[in-house]
């Protein structure tokens, strides 16, 4: 089984695909867990880790499915979004058809060929329900919040976390992991940790796999307040519980010299018409009054 070593701070960590597995019957419910579907986005792999390390030390008894899966194998290794393509915008039904019928053609189409035939797996071995977390995290500054396409299901899935939700994303993205996971019916989350590189960002991660672990009924909340490991993250996420919606996305090619003009953070107030980047000698506005969202400090993405 393909191996990596990752590092995060001072930490060096050696990775594979599945970072953990538990199977306690094909009829209770399911979490599988996504981390590091963008390789510079580590803090999920490392929250995953935490939280499996706690698991075993506590004894911890779950009541139903976990599995933890690392995403982006090679680019974690590199510290890069990807090499060749996102593999966040490969999951459509063509391209995977595409992809059994003919094979990987670049080294995300091969990490994808695994991470589906993972997903297939575990799906042949319950009935659910399944619950999809993906772990990420941002360029810019910010609070967690959770994404989510727009459901019954999903809503109040999301309903159980602290932190602001935001509708509407898909539209803007094709191919995103969890929008064609949704399209089976099944509840499917992002989590948006913070900043890449904040060490808050992998408690957040902590935080939310322990309360996704308990909103599905993996873990009693008595279990989870029982030691101070678990206790210190049961109220962390706190923040306010809005819904956002996307109006708007300015959309970037992959040869455009962009760039943010200003230090923003993720849902910073702007105004109308106000200088938000440069785009080789182009200066981008806003269209409306609202909040930006997801401003983008780094190279690869759009």
């Amino acid at each position: 089984m393909k191996r990596i070593t990752i590092d995060f701070y001072d930490q060096q960590i050696q990775l594979e695909r599945i970072l953990y597995s538990f199977h306690v019957s094909n009829t209770a419910p399911t979490v599988i867990c996504f981390g590091g579907i963008h390789g510079n986005e580590p803090a999920g792999v490392y929250g995953l880790l935490k939280v499996i390390d706690a698991i075993k030390r506590k004894h911890i008894e779950l009541q139903g499915n976990f599995y933890a899966i690392a995403g982006n194998l090679n680019a974690l290794s590199k510290k890069i979004r990807y090499a060749d393509i996102d593999l966040n915008r490969l999951w459509t039904p063509s391209h995977l058809a595409q992809l059994q019928a003919s094979g990987p053609t670049d080294r995300e189409q091969s990490e994808q060929l695994e991470l589906y035939e993972i997903i297939k797996r575990i799906h042949s071995k319950s009935n659910g329900p399944y619950y999809f977390l993906d772990l990420h995290t941002t360029s810019a500054e910010s609070i967690p919040f959770i994404t989510i396409s727009d459901s019954i299901n999903n809503r109040n899935f999301a309903a159980n976390f602290s932190v602001p939700t935001i509708l509407g994303i898909e539209e803007y993205l094709e191919g995103p992991l969890l929008t064609f996971i949704n399209e089976f019916g099944h509840i499917s989350l992002g989590f948006e940790a913070g900043q890449h590189d904040d060490i808050k960002s992998v408690k957040n991660c902590e935080s939310f796999i322990w309360q996704a672990l308990l909103a599905s009924n993996l873990i009693s909340k008595k279990q989870l307040t029982a030691s101070d490991t678990t206790k210190k993250l049961f109220n962390k996420l706190n923040f306010k519980k809005e819904f956002y919606e996307v109006d708007y996305s300015y959309q970037l090619n992959g040869n455009d010299d962009f760039m943010m003009i200003n230090d923003f953070k993720n849902f910073s107030a702007i105004k109308k018409d106000q200088a938000l980047a440069i785009n080789g000698t182009k200066e981008i506005t806003a269209q409306m009054k609202g909040y930006i969202f997801m401003p983008l400090y780094q190279k690869q993405g759009k």
